[in-house]
């Protein structure tokens, strides 16, 4: 790709920042849930309910009619977690009024800095936005959230209430899943341990 090619597509992919009223919160917060594991803390993740202004935010025209995009990435702080792997369990952020949702994911850096994405399943007509899968906590987190939420949508101007809340919770993985990932591991390697002996004979 060239220069000039790498520039549009900069200018683009800000523009459309732009265009979506991007905005960066760092109130999320996963806490220990009563039932096991850890859950987002529902005060401070949802558009329009954390009681304090973004870091960067954008005023609706008041006379604007027509739904309008925005963009919210969360910083999730994990501070209440012991760093390792976890499994999401309830899994859902639901949307009220006249938001919807186009894309939601669920983003962390491991340990090596490598970036892991979790895209949600976008349902009910952009209402819901369910993800499974599991991430990892990584301590200490080199930049200002290792692990993070980013949501993409629609609301009309100036609705209340018109926001999103979540029903996420995370676990660490039981026992009985790392038995059935190793017992698929070791049936993966006997497989091909049979194959390149039949190979031989056939040979």
């Amino acid at each position: 790709m060239t220069f000039k090619a790498l520039t549009a597509t900069a200018l683009l992919g800000l523009a459309c920042l732009h265009a979506a009223h991007g905005a960066e919160y760092n109130t999320a917060k996963f806490v220990a849930s009563p039932s096991g594991g850890f859950e987002l803390k529902l005060f401070g993740f949802g558009r329009g309910t954390t009681g304090a202004p973004p870091l960067e935010s954008q005023a609706f025209a008041a006379d604007v009619v027509a739904p309008v995009p925005f963009f919210d990435s969360w910083n999730i702080d994990v501070s209440a977690m012991p760093a390792g792997s976890y499994q999401l369990v309830a899994k859902e952020i639901f949307a009220f009024g006249s938001v919807t949702f186009t894309d939601v994911a669920l983003s962390f850096l491991d340990a090596d800095g490598e970036r892991t994405t979790l895209p949600f399943l976008i349902t009910d007509q952009g209402k819901t936005a369910v993800g499974s899968g599991s991430f990892s906590v990584t301590k200490p987190c080199p930049v200002k959230s290792c692990l993070w939420i980013d949501v993409f949508g629609t609301q009309l101007p100036g609705e209340s209430p018109a926001n999103y809340g979540a029903n996420i919770t995370a676990q660490v993985p039981e026992p009985h899943t790392y038995a059935l990932l190793l017992t698929g591991l070791a049936a993966i390697g006997l497989q091909r341990r049979r194959r390149r002996h039949s190979g031989d004979v056939n040979i």
